[in-house]
């Protein structure tokens, strides 16, 4: 989870192997569960710019191979930046 300060939130990715999908999520009634879609992207590089953020606001990034049906992918090492945000450690990955 990120929590946002009061700005745009930029969060950029680079996965080294498989593609991947990535979604940002806004947690809207601070109840901890992410509840609306505000970007998503797949590719390599992912660059999420410009999400509107208010003090404290928390969301949600997830990662996902773009093809997890397939078996013989190898995966993929994702880097994540997020800018504009406090982070903390929660983070959920599939592969």
């Amino acid at each position: 989870t990120a929590r946002g300060n009061d700005g745009p939130l930029d969060v950029v990715l680079t996965a080294q192997g498989d593609t991947i999908t990535a979604n940002v999520y806004r947690d809207t009634n601070a109840d901890g569960v992410p509840d609306l879609l505000v970007r998503s992207g797949t590719g390599r590089d992912i660059r999420l710019e410009g999400i509107a953020a208010t003090q404290g606001q928390r969301f949600w990034i997830e990662t996902l191979l773009t093809n997890p049906a397939n078996l013989n992918a190898a995966g993929s090492l994702v880097r994540l930046e997020v800018r504009n945000a406090a982070l903390s450690c929660n983070q959920r990955h599939r592969s």
